[in-house]
């Protein structure tokens, strides 16, 4: 008995009764400080949310976050601009470009008329108090000479003045025309994209047309505004086109026109009506306004026979555009 009550002194206690370690009371001031996450890290590996004007800062930390910032807003601002460009880029067409640049010129040639109109009316005044000046006393032949020179002076600077009025006007009323020109072949080519039939009917798509309009503008000089795919007439014809646009040039008339594509069956030099040939055919189609056109149609640069519809073989394309660019020359 003595024994077993020696062994239940030394039997150790429960686990509800055992103490637990005790934490360090330094573990918490030893605690090493968390890592930045990379996402709150610029690209140059600094934190984004640096306060400036945080006083423990030291002022190099600063200046360094500061020129990183600076430098990082600067290509964004770069980035939305070059986006911005781009996109401007990608509303101006053809005829928008080209109506710009004849703006830009006819804007300077209106300045230097206004200019010279300024200064000839200078000049003319100037010349008439000199003649009234002059005819207020007695003249010799001397003086006779030089008041006639002037009436010569004066003349013509009214002349000079009254050509510039002119040429003034109708630069003002060509660039109005093609502004207008502009409005019908947009609202034209819009109504033309929102009935053609769909791709894969027999009908080119959009890049087709666009690679013959271009080719088309690079080969003759004229801004094609709208194509327009022609039906052939049997079911084994194949679709034709029918480009439409201006012919615009420095020191020619301005025409508009239309030339459509088209083939001609041509009889055969033999008796045999089955060995007739094919020929591929262009159409020339004139728009001409009476009163648009007063110019052109009052000329006689123009031959009588492209004032209407034309057919003529499609080999002879650049022959028939060098006898219309000389027809439509001032």
């Amino acid at each position: 008995m003595d024994q077993l009550s020696d062994k239940a002194k030394l039997a150790p206690t429960s686990s509800t009764n055992r103490s637990l370690p005790k934490p360090s009371a330094t573990s918490s001031s030893t605690r090493k400080p968390a890592v930045a996450d990379a996402s709150e890290m610029d690209v140059d590996g600094a934190p984004l949310d640096i306060d400036e004007d945080d006083e423990d800062l030291p002022p190099s930390t600063r200046i360094n976050h500061l020129q990183r910032t600076v430098a990082r807003l600067t290509k964004e601002r770069d980035a939305l601009s070059r986006s911005l460009t781009d996109v401007q880029a990608l509303r101006s067409t053809s005829a928008e470009t080209a109506l710009a640049s004849y703006k830009r010129a006819t804007d300077a040639k209106m300045k230097h008329s206004t200019e010279l109109a300024t200064s000839l009316k200078a000049r003319l005044q100037s010349a008439e108090r000199k003649a009234k000046k002059a005819g207020g006393g007695d003249m010799d032949e001397e003086d006779e000479a030089g008041l006639e020179v002037e009436d010569d002076v004066v003349e013509k600077l009214r002349e000079e003045l009254e050509r510039e009025k002119k040429a003034r006007r109708e630069a003002q009323d060509k660039t109005k025309r093609l502004e207008q020109d502009l409005r019908t072949a947009s609202s034209s080519s819009s109504a033309a994209r929102g009935t053609a039939a769909p791709v894969g009917q027999g009908t080119l798509n959009d890049a087709d047309n666009r690679a013959v309009r271009r080719l088309y503008e690079d080969l003759t000089g004229i801004v094609i505004s709208r194509v327009d795919i022609l039906k052939g007439e049997d079911a084994d014809d194949e679709e034709r086109r029918k480009f439409t646009g201006v012919f615009t040039a420095t020191g020619h008339h301005d025409l508009q026109l239309s030339l459509e594509e088209s083939s001609s069956s041509l009889p055969s030099a033999t008796s045999d009506a089955s060995s007739s040939t094919r020929r591929e055919d262009l159409i020339f189609l004139p728009n001409l306004d009476p009163q648009r056109d007063a110019a052109l149609v009052s000329s006689s640069t123009l031959p009588s026979y492209m004032r209407s519809d034309l057919r003529f073989d499609r080999g002879l394309s650049t022959k028939f555009l060098g006898s219309l660019v000389k027809g439509l020359k001032k």
